[in-house]
């Protein structure tokens, strides 16, 4: 009876060490990441920040700025985040309500996670 716990552990071990290395039943969690958002009347620029823990999701990530209407929202702009995260999209005769969108994306082998920024209001 010994030997045949022993075996059986044995091939629970090693099942289970095959798949980690396949990647079988293991999920990556998304590294959190932020977005900012800000109006610079004087230029009429939005612009804003990508921020999160790991240094891959912070460049080159897909902005989409938004305005929110009654029915729903519209895409107005789309950039991509600079090396330090910084991004920029130009709005001419911007008013209403706007925000900045990251969608989930994976960089080089890392999950990075969506995010949303706050609402700006623009006069």
């Amino acid at each position: 009876m010994k030997g045949i716990t022993t075996v059986r552990r044995t091939v629970a071990v090693l099942a289970t060490t095959a798949m980690v290395l396949v990647g079988g039943g293991v999920a990556q969690a998304a590294v959190t990441s932020h977005i900012t958002a800000t109006y610079a009347a004087s230029t009429g620029h939005f612009h804003g920040k990508v921020t999160s823990g790991t240094t891959e999701c912070i460049a080159h990530r897909s902005v989409k700025l938004f305005k929110k209407t009654s029915s729903g929202k519209t895409l107005v702009g789309m950039t991509s985040s600079g090396a330090g995260g910084g991004w920029t999209i130009d709005v001419m005769h911007a008013h209403g309500k706007y925000f900045a969108k990251i969608p989930t994306e994976t960089e080089m082998t890392t999950q990075c996670g969506g995010a949303k920024s706050v609402v700006v209001d623009v006069m």
